[in-house]
This record gives C-alpha cells, structure tokens and sequence, in this order.
C-alpha cells in the first residue's frame, strides 16, 4: 500500500502571457532550459521532437503543460507550470492501515516538502535565469512575483493499493473510512467487492494499482486537476485582495494596473485549460473533467469572473467620480471667470461714462452726450459695485440650479 499526495506551491515563474507549449516558438524556451538544468534532477518537457505528427498515438498527450520536473529523490518529484504554480508529488509508504493516516500523511508531506524547499527555490532560481529575455511576464504594470516561500494550504492524497490488498479487511475498513467524506462514499463498498477500480472525486482518492501504465495517466490526471483549480483558487485570492485593500481613490491606478494582469492571467488560464483538454488523450480528458466536476470548477472560475467585474464596476464608479468632480472644478473656474468678468465690464463703463463725460472732445463724432453714459456716470461707485455683486450671485444661482436640475 502506497499514497500519493499533492501540494500545490507558489513560485516566481510566471511566463509572459500566451506563450505556451501550443506555440511552435515555445522550444525554444524549452532548449534553453534543457541545456541550462542538469538531467540528473531535471526533466523538461516540450523540447523539439522532430518530425512526429500530432495525435500520431491517440494514447499519448501532444504536448505537456508543464515547463518542468524536479526529482531530486524517487519518491519526490517537485512539477513547474508556466503560471507561477507547481504541484508537489510525494510517494507515502505508511507500515499498514494505520487509524489516524490522513492526518500523518499530511504531517509527513508537510514535513518532508519543508526539508527540501531551500533545494527547490535553488532550483527554481537556477531556472530562472536560463530562461530567454522576455520570456517572463513583466506583471503588465502589476506587482512582480513575491519571493518564494513556504506555502502549503492544501495536500489532496490518493490511496493505492494492490489487488491482492484489496481482499484484506484491514485495508477494506481503511479504505471504507478513506472514501466516507468524500462525494462518492459508496465507491468504497465497490472497490472492495471488485466491482470498481478506481474512485476519484474530491481530495482522498483510491486506485487499485493493477496496471501501473493505467495508475501513471490516473495520478498525472489528478495533478493536472491541482494546477488548474490551484491557478484559478489563487487568481481569485488575488483580485479580492484588490477589492480588499486597494479599491479606493488615492489607489486606484495602481488597484486597475493589477486588476489588468489578474483578468489576463485568468483569461490565460481558461486558454490552457481548453487547449489541454483539446490535446489529452481522450480517457486522460475525459477522468480530468469528472475531478473538477467533483471540485466544481466552473463554480470557481465564475466566482473569478464575478470578481473581476465586482473590481471593474468599483473603479468605473471612482472614475466616474473623479470625473464629475473635475467637470464641476471646470465649471466653477468658468463660472468663476465669467463672473469676474460681469463686475469688470460694470467698472471698466463706470470708469468710461465718466471719462466721456468729463472730455467733450470724445464724442466729436456723435451727435449729442449719450444718455446711457450719461445715466451710468451719475451713478455711486459703491452702488455700481453692490449691482455688481447682486448680478453676479443671480447669474451663480442660476448656473446651480441648472447642474442640479442636469
């Protein structure tokens, strides 16, 4: 009896968006790193294979998702995808079935990935820096990616066991209790009567290791599933944190350039995952959309979706608020200047009225002393002022009730 298990990590390599194994240019990539990363640790997949045809062997994939895999042990094999995720595989040898073994193989998972981190973020840097300029996401004016660290939030386990195994009651009971929480609980009671070999809904999982070719495409399946509910749990964290913290107005261009890389990230993950689907073996494709059916994906990438436009709604509200509060700034600058202007015109005629009145000679081409001018140079300056002053709080009056009524 063995368990697998599987932890999603966080790394800092994130390509730059659309590149991707589909991409014939995308060999290069893989080249570079192959000849940079020693074989003995590292496999890289995706390299140039010559003339094979796609769908040449419906039972193989066409391509891989995976940049690459770490292996430093046999029973530690460490899987690098190109969105700045990967997923953690370790081989389990527990001595029987022991009562509290979900919880020890969580413990030992988390302890033995604890051991060898520092070798892995030595690894990642290694392949960091071979691969070519550009080829990583710059974050499109979003934040880079953090620093590597130690994050395991969650480690989903599959039980394997032998055919002869599955005859013990020990490990009948075992898987019994294995599969109970699970969505398809009455699985167990087929496997144990030989009705059923494999049960693969949501986080415990068993398979009746019978043809180790068979349990290779079930377990690279189930790691698949990791990456994309893993990739897209981890994009939605990400957009409510802006909603969270940064959606207000001092924040709001540095909130809109993240919001701009979380919806291209997601839009470029829903992409690799119909792309994949297109290039899996059909039994490969087929076991991979049941497990995140049983996870409820697309519930999960419709909240992201949901997220994205919760963020968007909330930015074109500030923006519309900052817009009407500079188109109001404007206005009153307007206002202001026609105003001012109201009360020069009054002073500038009261000045001239007496100016032409006072000299005779500045209406030679006229034919008598005009009476407005007139009328206007008798008039007080301070009642020209305070005329002044009442028309230009009427005119003000008027110019708000008009925006209002708008």
């Amino acid at each position: 009896m063995r368990i697998i298990t599987y932890a999603p990590l966080k790394t800092d390599l994130r390509l730059a968006p659309g590149l991707t194994p589909s991409l014939e240019s995308f060999a290069e990539i893989s080249g570079a790193l192959a000849s940079a990363l020693p074989a003995d640790s590292f496999t890289v997949f995706n390299q140039s294979n010559g003339d094979r045809r796609a769908y040449g062997v419906l039972s193989e994939d066409v391509w891989d998702l995976r940049l690459f895999t770490w292996h430093p042990r046999d029973d530690l094999r460490i899987h690098v995808y190109p969105g700045a995720l990967a997923i953690a595989e370790l081989v389990l040898e527990p001595e029987g079935p022991r009562e509290e073994i979900e919880a020890w193989t969580q413990d030992e998972t988390d302890a033995r990935l604890r051991a060898v981190f520092a070798d892995f973020r030595d690894a990642l840097h290694q392949a960091r820096k071979a691969l070519p300029e550009g080829a990583l996401d710059g974050g499109r004016g979003a934040a880079p990616e953090r620093e590597v660290s130690f994050d395991v939030t969650r480690i989903s386990r599959t039980l394997l066991i032998s055919p002869e195994e599955r005859d013990d009651r020990n490990v009948q009971a075992l898987l019994t209790r294995w599969l109970a929480s699970t969505i398809r609980p009455a699985d167990a009671e087929d496997i144990n009567a030989g009705r059923l070999d494999v049960s693969m809904s949501w986080v415990n999982y068993a398979i009746v290791d019978s043809d180790p070719a068979r349990t290779r495409e079930l377990t690279a399946t189930m790691r698949i599933a990791q990456y994309f509910w893993s990739a897209q749990e981890w994009l939605n964290a990400e957009t409510q944190s802006i909603i969270a913290g940064e959606l207000n107005e001092r924040q709001a261009h540095h909130a809109r350039a993240r919001l701009v890389a979380s919806r291209s990230r997601m839009q470029m993950l829903k992409v690799e995952y119909n792309a994949l689907r297109s290039v899996l073996s059909r039994s490969k494709e087929m076991r991979l959309k049941a497990i995140l059916d049983g996870w409820s994906y697309d519930t999960l990438a419709a909240n992201g979706a949901l997220l994205v436009d919760m963020c968007s709604d909330r930015l074109g509200e500030i923006a519309e608020r900052r817009a009407d509060r500079s188109g109001f700034f404007t206005d009153m600058i307007l206002v202001s200047i026609g105003l001012l202007a109201v009360i020069d015109v009054l002073v500038g005629l009261l000045a001239f009225s007496r100016e032409i009145t006072t000299r005779p000679a500045l209406q030679y081409t006229d034919s008598g002393v005009s009476q407005i001018l007139s009328v206007f140079a008798d008039v007080n300056t301070d009642t020209t002022l305070f005329g002044g002053g009442v028309v230009v709080l009427v005119l003000l009056g008027v110019y708000l009730v008009a925006r209002k009524a708008r």
